[in-house]
């Protein structure tokens, strides 16, 4: 599978903390706890993870079949009160 990254996704990485790496990890060994089609742009999925206690990893990505994703930006949720 082949990762793009925006310059967005790069930058929001670095604001918010979150290790690339594990990013990476998450998202070619890991099952998503669940998988959410965007309402657009066309082909945009929100793929969630479980991160740490409570949290979840969220990302956001635009799929290119057969082998690539667009990397949109990542945040963490807390499972406690949906933020």
């Amino acid at each position: 599978m082949r990762i793009i990254l925006t310059e967005h996704f790069i930058e929001k990485l670095e604001e918010r903390g979150i290790d690339e790496g594990m990013v990476y990890r998450k998202l070619e060994h890991a099952r998503p706890k669940s998988i959410r089609k965007l309402p657009e742009p066309y082909d945009a999925f929100e793929v969630s993870y479980y991160w740490m206690k409570n949290e979840r990893l969220i990302v956001n990505l635009l799929l290119f079949l057969p082998d690539s994703i667009i990397l949109i930006t990542a945040f963490i949720r807390s499972e406690n009160n949906g933020n």
